[in-house]
């Protein structure tokens, strides 16, 4: 099943800034170099992983891109999709668009399939740069636990930026009470906190 969502600006999301520009970075230069990546026969695609612990605020961040480039987001759960049917769904995805692959590690553990039904990791790799063309779209993975993955699919022209989402620091969301309140806020806590909507 694919569904579109929609979220808020990527400013408006608390997130370290240059995590934040390196992902902005990436995304906006990918979107200038179509013509590049046609002269070369290269598949004009991306794919992102965001790993980090959970509650930090990846999934939010996802929204935020979609946001601000007025992209759809198409989601399919990869517990109830068999290969044959997620290269059906893939056909379906329009250029201009995100793919979103939530928690990896709870579907594999390397090249392992956790559970007996859904699909496999091959079919998983063949449906994101098989014989579907994901022209114009922009492929994410999130994960928990990126130890997990094999690096099969987190190798360049799958996964062509690796980032960590992390928690928020003190001043980073010290920045964002003080932005949404209109005046200077200062919290004060050990260690980091999730930031989530």
């Amino acid at each position: 099943r694919i569904s579109k969502v929609g979220g808020k600006k990527i400013s408006e999301v608390v997130l370290n800034e240059e995590t934040k520009r390196k992902i902005i970075t990436d995304i906006e230069e990918w979107r200038k170099s179509k013509e590049d990546y046609i002269q070369k026969g290269i598949p004009y695609k991306r794919g992102h992983c965001y790993h980090g612990p959970p509650g930090t605020g990846k999934t939010t961040i996802v929204k935020a891109l979609a946001k601000e480039y007025k992209f759809n987001i198409y989601s399919i759960n990869l517990k109830k999709t068999e290969d044959d049917d997620l290269l059906y769904l893939l056909r379906e995805i329009e250029p201009g668009s995100i793919l979103l692959f939530e928690d990896i590690d709870s579907i594999f553990d390397g090249r392992k399939r956790l559970g007996s039904k859904g699909v496999t990791f091959s079919g998983f790799l063949n449906a994101l740069d098989g014989v579907v063309e994901l022209s114009g779209v922009l492929s994410i993975i999130t994960t928990n636990h990126i130890e997990k993955m094999d690096p099969a699919l987190l190798r360049a022209g799958r996964m062509d930026l690796k980032i960590e989402i992390g928690y928020s620091s003190e001043k980073e969301i010290s920045d964002y009470l003080s932005r949404f309140y209109g005046e200077k806020i200062q919290i004060f806590t050990e260690g980091f906190l999730p930031m989530v909507d």
